[in-house]
């Protein structure tokens, strides 16, 4: 019987710690308006959540939320357009890409915003030729801000670094801890009823 608690509570203290998602931000250099930060939850197992890229020279405090299109990254000169790819991609360490001997590509980010009333922001990372307009892959978001002012030459590049406190449990992970939880009360009660 205490062979059985004992694995419970191992099993108990054990699974939180097991499947995290890792916390990371991002930094941007470049030309035009920069955004100001960004950041994003990611784990191999469920790909981006909370992905917010901040440009508050245009958007003010709202950010583009791109954890979607992280999720399903646009183009498939790199393999197969999925969270893993979107997430080498950030990482900028794509090796599988077809390219063009003899041609220089870049990983840039981009952002343009259309005037009011069109309102039509777009930002997005890729890796391309430079100079192209054509991305081997890409990860594209869009906003839309009837107010704000219009920017065109937006663009540079990032670095994303782990962020403080980078362990975020993820909700299946909550879940386990709930059910070993709610079986550990079960029989603690069956116990103490016989």
């Amino acid at each position: 019987m205490r062979k059985r608690y004992f694995c419970l509570i191992l099993m108990v203290a054990i699974l939180p710690i097991a499947a995290h998602a890792n916390h990371y931000t991002i930094s941007f250099t470049g030309t035009g308006f920069v955004p100001s930060t960004g950041s994003f939850d990611y784990t191999s197992t469920t790909g981006f959540s909370n992905f917010l890229v901040y440009w508050p020279a245009i958007l003010g405090t709202t950010p583009f939320d791109l954890t979607s299109a992280a999720n399903s990254p646009t183009g498939g000169d790199c393999g197969t357009p999925a969270a893993a790819l979107a997430f080498t991609l950030l990482q900028h360490s794509l090796t599988t890409c077809t390219s063009t001997p003899g041609v220089a590509y870049q990983y840039q980010w981009n952002a343009a915003a259309s005037p009011a009333p069109d309102g039509n922001q777009t930002f997005n990372f890729s890796y391309s030729p430079a100079g192209s307009t054509q991305s081997n892959i890409a990860i594209e978001g869009a906003a839309y801000c009837s107010t704000c002012a219009g920017a065109v030459g937006n663009f540079g590049s990032w670095t994303v670094s782990p962020g403080v406190g980078s362990s975020v449990p993820e909700p299946s992970t909550l879940g386990l801890l709930g059910i070993g939880l709610l079986t550990g009360i079960g029989t603690l009660r069956r116990k103490l009823l016989l």
